[in-house]
């Protein structure tokens, strides 16, 4: 008897996931297959969508040799991906123009403009949802690209994110969901707005058709069928954002009061709630039908700011992200903490929440003479861990409540010495998770909501998420570090016109 399966493909920023899960929660094979980011300019970041597809391709074909999909069924496929990334196709699905991807701020003229001109409270009425008006985001990356690629523009037929990309080579259906595609579609009436569009001066047709994250949008085609070796015809979902199946792999969509850090290249902290009466200034919101509503906050840059380190100061340039997050635990574990210890503002590449400023940078304070390898490591997990704090602080603030404990996910959640420096910085429990990419396990997961292979969503992680561990905070050492937070709080508004 065939064993049935769930594929989940996570496009994230740096490199893709691929992994097969048993209707249990049980991880049955993974892969991940890592690519560049190009860095053209100052602030501009930009992707090849093909490199993306290329890693998929090579994905499927290692989870084929780990297990030959003999006594395998794949019931559905689930796709979640880096957004808001804006990927140009023309009527044919031809690329046009390499990707410009979420942490790209180029277009911080045209975030002031619309700042000016339009505000955030009418931009909410335009879209649908309450969101800052920031060089990241879709409607000032669109002002961007009509004043210096117009061309580009006439020639697109719709704009795509990276999951809806690889949705398209798929199953050849160019659609997305109504999340991912915030600043090009209104997200509660689910189509472009006119006058959202009549501001921005540009044709409304370039938005996508969008659907609700778990409908069927399509199922594998017989091109991709043969291409990657997969049975045709298998459903595919809408998909979501990596962030969203990350929230979704950890439980919080199930239930209320489940606080989470979802650490990748950047860091998702939040916690589900019924709705709050009022949002924290610059979290956002998520109410989707069947799912438990969630109030959250994106850095810019969390578990990447050790991938800066370890690229710029671990001159092993052989050993793989898992061998290099060892070397750093192995160093940090040397590292003496104290309340004169090196403080860090994880801002390498400016910053989303908590303070949403692209010109902020990243700054080591109090370095001393006597300070090693291993104090600037530490410096850099503990500079994420406070602002994860930070995050959690403005969440409790309007809350009302203290969140004892929150789930970790993601590659840097493998680090044993980073979980603990989070759960002695911020005093709170950690729930350690059998699936830690939960990402790619949440995208898993929304194909099997999809097929209607479980009830409710309530019903899916009850089933499917398990926990494997819980750290407990060292309040000794949790004193140390609430002194060193008081003091890291101080310093960015100290600082923060000399950027």
């Amino acid at each position: 008897m065939r064993e049935e399966a769930f594929l989940g493909i996570d496009v994230g920023t740096t490199s893709t996931k691929t992994a097969l899960f048993h209707p249990s929660g049980k991880s049955i094979a993974s892969s991940s297959s890592r690519y560049d980011v190009i860095n053209p300019a100052p602030s501009h970041y930009e992707q090849n969508p093909d490199e993306w597809w290329n890693a998929v391709r090579k994905g499927i074909s290692i989870l084929r040799e780990k297990t030959s999909f003999t006594n395998i069924e794949i019931i559905s496929i689930g796709v979640c991906g880096q957004t808001p990334t804006l990927v140009f196709v023309d009527d044919k699905g031809k690329v046009i123009r390499p990707a410009i991807i979420w942490k790209d701020s180029r277009a911080q003229k045209e975030a002031s403009f619309l700042k000016e001109t339009v505000g955030e409270k009418l931009m909410e009425e335009l879209i649908g949802t309450k969101l800052p008006i920031e060089a990241s985001w879709s409607p000032a990356k669109l002002l961007w690209m009509k004043k210096n690629e117009p061309d580009t523009l006439t020639k697109t037929h719709k704009i795509l994110q990276p999951k809806d990309y690889i949705n398209y080579k798929l199953s050849g259906v160019l659609a997305s969901d109504y999340w991912c595609s915030k600043g090009l579609v209104h997200v509660k009436m689910m189509k472009p707005s006119d006058e959202y569009y009549k501001i921005l001066g540009i044709e409304s047709n370039i938005a996508p058709d969008v659907f609700a994250p778990s409908n069927i949008v399509g199922c594998l085609s017989k091109e991709a069928s043969k291409e990657l070796g997969l049975r045709e015809g298998i459903p595919i979902v809408a998909g979501w954002a990596d962030s969203f199946c990350g929230i979704l792999g950890v439980g919080a969509f199930a239930r209320s009061g489940r606080a989470f850090d979802i650490s990748g290249t950047s860091e998702i902290v939040g916690i589900s709630v019924e709705p709050f009466t009022e949002i924290p200034p610059g979290l956002i919101l998520v109410s989707t039908e069947g799912f438990q509503n969630v109030v959250f906050g994106p850095t810019q840059s969390g578990g990447g700011t050790l991938d800066w380190f370890t690229d710029r100061f671990i001159y092993d340039k052989e050993l793989s992200l898992e061998e290099k997050y060892m070397f750093v635990d192995k160093a940090v574990r040397s590292s003496v903490v104290n309340t004169d210890s090196m403080i860090f503002l994880p801002f390498i590449e400016g910053e989303r929440a908590p303070i949403w400023n692209p010109e902020s940078r990243g700054l080591f304070f109090g370095v001393a003479k006597s300070d090693k390898l291993s104090d600037f490591a530490h410096s850099i997990m503990s500079g994420v861990a406070f602002n994860i704090r930070s995050i959690f602080e403005l969440l409790e603030n309007v809350w009302g409540k203290e969140i004892e404990e929150f789930s970790v996910s993601g590659g840097p959640s493998k680090s044993p010495v980073w979980n603990k420096i989070k759960c002695d910085a911020t005093g709170k429990k950690i729930r350690i998770l059998e699936n830690v990419e939960s990402s790619v396990f949440g995208a898993a997961m929304l194909g099997a909501l999809g097929v209607g292979y479980f009830n409710n969503v309530t019903d899916m992680s009850t089933k499917m998420i398990r926990i494997k561990a819980m750290v407990e905070p060292d309040m000794e050492r949790h004193l140390i570090y609430e002194e060193l937070y008081q003091k890291f709080k101080r310093i960015y508004p100290l600082i923060r016109n000399e950027f």
